[in-house]
């Protein structure tokens, strides 16, 4: 068994990171949906909301957690598709419940070499594509580009929009790591903080670092670099 700790699952233990994450983003769509269906009522305008979008979402959300239990009780069956293909499909979501955002997706064949599982990758790109999605709602021209690149002995996710782009504060949170809520009430940059403890932990002959570069044109720029340890 793997050493577990007084404050939380074992070290080297990503998955409860993972459906943490995921039941994040589960409730931030059922608060959302919430509201709408709320203030659609004190308006009397429930006939013109769909609700649609949001639960179409969330059942994407909670067929991860699904596809994450899977293995426990399952035989391991090999994945009916490539990591490129889950993540383009992930992709088209986005772009059907945002038709007024422009989504740019490249996902290199190379990198399923680098060993993610397929399920944290899926959910790493759409946690950033989540994010990235946030910040760009209601802009004109709002764009967001993902991608997946294999260079040497990197594994590179990456991510821009051309939102609003992160403040100084932020930028220093994200490459500090220091990304968990401060207390309760807090919760800017909760989805990031389970980010940073997912590539903390993950496995393998890897080691991972998230960046927060800066963008010459402004907007904003998330990139997870997995690299050969020691490297």
């Amino acid at each position: 068994m793997m050493e577990s700790t007084d404050c939380g699952p074992a070290v080297d233990d990503v998955y409860p990171y993972v459906v943490g994450g995921l039941l994040h983003d589960a409730l931030n769509v059922l608060w959302t949906t919430l509201q709408d269906a709320r203030d659609a009522e004190e308006e009397d305008t429930a006939d013109g909301v769909s609700l649609v979008p949001g639960l179409e979402h969330l059942e994407r959300v909670l067929r991860l957690i699904q596809d994450l239990s899977r293995p426990y009780y399952t035989s391991g069956a090999a994945a009916a598709t490539t990591q490129a293909e889950s993540l383009a499909d992930l992709v088209d979501g986005f772009q059907a419940r945002n038709p007024s955002i422009s989504y740019v997706a490249s996902f290199s064949p190379d990198f399923d070499a680098c060993g993610l599982p397929q399920s944290v990758a899926t959910f790493l790109v759409g946690e950033l594509v989540t994010n990235a999605t946030k910040a760009c709602a209601g802009r004109d021209g709002a764009r967001i580009e993902i991608s997946t690149v294999h260079r040497e002995s990197d594994y590179i996710i990456r991510c821009s929009d051309n939102g609003p782009g992160f403040d100084d504060e932020m930028r220093a949170r994200i490459m500090a790591g220091g990304l968990i809520p401060p207390s309760e009430g807090e919760t800017g940059g909760y989805g990031l903080y389970f980010i940073t403890e997912i590539v903390h932990r993950l496995k393998g002959p890897f080691r991972a670092v998230i960046l927060a570069p800066s963008c010459p044109d402004g907007g904003a720029r998330i990139e997870i670099v997995l690299s050969q340890r020691g490297g």
